[in-house]
């Protein structure tokens, strides 16, 4: 056993493990953390042993992100006179694609938190009588559950970015 953790902290994989579900999930399935599903539901039945737990996408294992971000250092090491802005720059110029799709979940979530005053002032509006069309409710009604529903998953999608890109750098240094 000893030998298969030690394979697996070296990014290699015995032809009996399982990849993890996220590496083929789609666009929905990724959005929704549906990939999680099959892992719930095993982990419902029966406490998760090692070899229950599906391994790291190739992308996401140390050695992978070491060896891309030794290479991009070396690159960049003769351009900074100092290390630390040197290694700082690497470590955003590797991950500045994933960066960017965090700060737009977290974009998106601000713009749904600043519409829900104007929802809220639109709703009084119409409590108090002055509606300016017959079905003017159900319309805020629906706008506001289609903006909530992309402020949380937005908010999901940001955190798990976060997360993931905070193990990523993590990853990096710890090397």
């Amino acid at each position: 056993m000893s030998e298969n953790v030690a394979g697996n902290l070296a990014g290699e994989m015995s032809s009996g493990e399982k990849m993890t579900p996220f590496a083929g999930s789609g666009c929905l399935s990724t959005m929704s953390f549906w990939w999680l599903n099959p892992l719930m539901k095993k982990g419902k039945k029966k406490v998760l042993q090692e070899e229950d737990i599906p391994r790291l996408r190739e992308q996401d294992r140390a050695r992978t992100l070491y060896e891309k971000f030794s290479e991009e250092l070396w690159k960049r090491k003769p351009r900074y006179s100092s290390d630390c802005s040197s290694v700082l720059s690497t470590i955003f110029f590797i991950h500045w694609r994933e960066i960017l799709v965090s700060d737009i979940f977290a974009l998106i979530k601000v713009l749904t938190l600043a519409s829900n005053p104007l929802f809220i002032g639109a709703f009084i509006r119409i409590v108090e009588g002055d509606s300016m069309f017959r079905y003017e409710g159900y319309l805020l009604t629906f706008g506001l559950f289609i903006a909530k529903i992309f402020e949380s998953v937005s908010e999901r999608q940001w955190c798990y970015a976060f997360s993931e890109k905070q193990y990523n750098i993590k990853t990096n240094k710890a090397q």
